[in-house]
């Protein structure tokens, strides 16, 4: 899923990194609240995820977008197909979202302390407005093809 640089820049900064801080934030959540192996893990999975969207950006060869499309890679080319990679990414996708819907659910934002609160909100913002300018680019794009 090689994409070029600016695209890679774009769907780091706006749906990668955010993906990562909400599982950082969850992760937070369920370790300041006694579930310290859960909240370690899910940190840990969240800060792999920010370093491989950081480093795909200027090596989309080397790794993928995060820890499951990566592992999801791994098996692609074990077994010389090309459909893990993506259901993991996608799985990885559904997971991110769970989160935030989980989060607002059940009342748990805003996050502790303070600037975790804005670090998250700050996420939510930037991935849901690149979804919407997402959709304005792609009309006029394909607007202008056809014109």
């Amino acid at each position: 899923m090689e994409h070029e640089f600016g695209r890679r820049v774009w769907t780091a900064a706006l749906t990668g990194v955010p993906f990562g801080i909400y599982k950082m934030g969850f992760g937070w959540h369920q370790y300041d609240h006694g579930h310290s192996a859960i909240g370690i893990a899910v940190i840990a999975w969240g800060a792999i995820d920010i370093g491989l969207n950081l480093v795909v950006v200027l090596w989309p060869r080397v790794v993928a977008w995060c820890l499951l499309a990566s592992i999801g890679r791994t098996i692609d080319e074990a077994a010389q197909t090309s459909v893990w990679e993506a259901i993991l990414l996608a799985l990885d996708t559904t997971a991110s979202f769970a989160i935030v819907s989980v989060m607002i659910l059940f009342g748990r934002l805003p996050l502790e302390p303070p600037l975790a609160a804005v670090i998250w909100n700050l996420a939510v913002v930037c991935n849901v407005l690149s979804v919407g300018l997402e959709q304005l680019c792609r009309a006029v794009t394909t607007r202008s093809a056809t014109e």
